[in-house]
């Protein structure tokens, strides 16, 4: 099958550059993104912690590093990875194994990357396409076969967008069945690396999308891509703004000048209507952001210290319409962490049950 691939010019369209020196409509927030090596007590954040017993060892399903979280119609999903494989796993809304849906093991998808619903299943996102997946774990076939520029897609009326990870391209590639195949320019996998990106929707419709390769995060909505809100490192350039000094220098070069500047850049980023929780970092050190939209304001640390129940605090992998944090912790993480608040110890209860188990978790924290 042959695919013609269209790279989404929409902000051109629009006037709208990604460059540091872009001219923002005055709805366009501003997102500071201060450096923080403060310690911060969860609790002045968090109002409740409780968990989630992902149970794979009643289903004899082996889990490793889980680097994704989604809730899709009601159910949970994680992109594991373990012995370089990496699959999607689906579970019920209380944690009961369903079946793994797909994995890289039969070779059909390279690299799965992504998930969404479509139609009666799923479509996965790979390296080298966009295949079709029943919601039993049955490959139906490739969809889009083409070179994938992003890690991260949506699909709106029956065409697939991907954001961008590349500074050369523009911020959405657009795929549909009349695509033609097409190779992505990549400066190496080391770079690849460094770049993030992500989609969240914020209410029905509307969905923000960022790449850490831009500094403008985006609203798609109604087939219209607009500006939201800017990234601003202040001291600190960008990625961005690094890679428009780079100039005429060879790959090579490229990411010497790159590593060697320091600058700001984004490792996660998750929203919904009222909140956006922002983690960046700055150097060698992670700084996180919490803002609150209704009055814009930000809270920024750099660390947090689990003071609720004396438990593990974690990088959070997806976040909730009613602003619930989800956060996964290993068995081996679970059963291994030293409690050291002794006022606060509720974390020791849920050692002993994991440490009979070896099942990991889902720690859901609400936020305030």
């Amino acid at each position: 099958m042959n695919f013609y691939k269209i790279i989404l010019i929409l902000i051109v369209f629009l006037g709208i550059s990604c460059s540091p020196n872009t001219v923002l409509d005055e709805e366009v927030k501003t997102i500071e993104l201060k450096e923080s090596k403060d310690f911060l007590p969860i609790s002045s954040f968090i109002s409740d912690i409780n968990y989630l017993e992902l149970k794979v060892t009643e289903a004899n399903v082996e889990v490793g590093e889980i680097q994704d979280i989604k809730v899709l119609d009601g159910e949970i999903i994680i992109k594991q990875r373990k012995a370089g494989e990496s699959s999607f796993i689906r579970f019920t809304e209380k944690g009961e194994f369903i079946n793994e849906i797909i994995n890289n093991k039969n070779g059909k998808i390279t690299n799965p990357l992504d998930i969404i619903p479509y139609k009666n299943g799923f479509a996965v996102l790979g390296k080298k396409g966009i295949h079709f997946v029943s919601k039993e774990g049955t490959y139906k076939g490739k969809m889009i076969s083409s070179e994938m520029d992003g890690s991260t897609f949506f699909e709106a009326k029956n065409r697939f967008y991907t954001i961008n990870e590349s500074l050369t391209n523009e911020f959405l590639s657009e795929y549909s069945e009349k695509s033609k195949s097409e190779k992505v320019t990549r400066l190496n996998e080391r770079f690849d690396r460094l770049i993030y990106s992500n989609s969240a929707f914020v209410e029905k419709g509307n969905l923000h999308l960022l790449s850490s390769c831009s500094d403008i995060i985006y609203s798609y909505a109604s087939n219209k891509l607009l500006p939201k809100y800017k990234l601003d490192g202040g001291i600190y350039p960008t990625l961005n703004e690094v890679w428009q000094n780079v100039g005429d220098l060879d790959p090579k070069e490229t990411m010497r000048y790159i590593y060697d500047t320091q600058h700001i850049l984004v490792k996660n980023y998750l929203e919904n209507d009222a909140v956006i929780f922002l983690t960046y970092w700055v150097g060698s050190s992670s700084t996180t952001a919490i803002i609150k939209k209704a009055n814009w304001e930000i809270r920024y640390y750099g660390h947090g210290v689990n003071d609720i129940d004396g438990g593990i605090w974690d990088k959070p992998l997806y976040l909730s319409s009613n602003s619930e944090l989800y956060i996964p912790i290993s068995a081996a993480k679970i059963t291994g962490h030293k409690i050291t608040n002794k006022w606060h110890n509720d974390f020791k209860h849920v050692q002993t049950h994991i440490a009979a188990t070896g099942n990991p978790l889902i720690m859901r924290c609400k936020l305030k």
